[in-house]
């Protein structure tokens, strides 16, 4: 997957969306995986959103945000989360790296043998990867010190969802686990 090219288009879309004046505070994560479906569908033979773990007969009740697969290759696994920090909301950092934490959690239980990835959205009255930027929010800190070695992509942009938000910037992250490579 080239993750740059999935970003890049990702937040394209939410631009997009954005320029509709949306109600919302956050896009939604349904909006979010949408735009990563888009993203991502000219570049697998089948893509599905919201695919189970395990097999329902199973009792498999847990979903991934995201399965890809073409001909003779191995599955794709993509789990997503939204981030943010912006000043006068509840950040709530140490919630937010749980969650991170929870979609890794599932993550563990894909075969080896299948690519994983873990994908972080967030929206920030700063830009998130200015390295000259003081460490003022907890939810870049914990970002920094998630699974360093494993990061493959990140990027930044200005970026406005609502007027008057305090959104001035959007970012992602891509955490790859490429087959036989242990979540840890």
């Amino acid at each position: 997957m080239n993750a740059a090219k999935v970003i890049d288009d990702m937040l394209d879309d939410l631009r997009l969306v954005a320029e509709s004046l949306p109600n919302e505070r956050l896009p939604k994560e349904e909006q979010v995986r949408c735009s990563i479906y888009m993203a991502i569908r000219p570049l697998y033979h089948v893509v599905c959103a919201e695919r189970g773990y395990r097999c329902i007969d199973e009792g498999g009740r847990t979903e991934c945000d995201g399965w890809a697969r073409s001909s003779g290759a191995m599955p794709v696994w993509i789990e997503f989360k939204r981030c943010w920090s912006v000043k006068g909301w509840n950040n709530k950092p140490p919630e937010q790296r749980r969650d991170w934490e929870a979609d890794l959690e599932k993550l563990r239980g894909v075969p080896i043998e299948d690519e994983r990835y873990f994908i972080l959205v967030g929206l920030f009255d700063f830009d998130p990867l200015n390295p000259s930027q003081p460490d003022r929010s907890g939810v870049v800190i914990n970002m920094r010190e998630f699974h360093p070695a494993q990061l493959v992509h990140s990027g930044s942009r200005r970026f406005s969802w609502r007027k008057d938000d305090g959104i001035s910037w959007a970012g992602a992250w891509v955490w790859r686990w490429p087959s036989r490579v242990v979540i840890l």
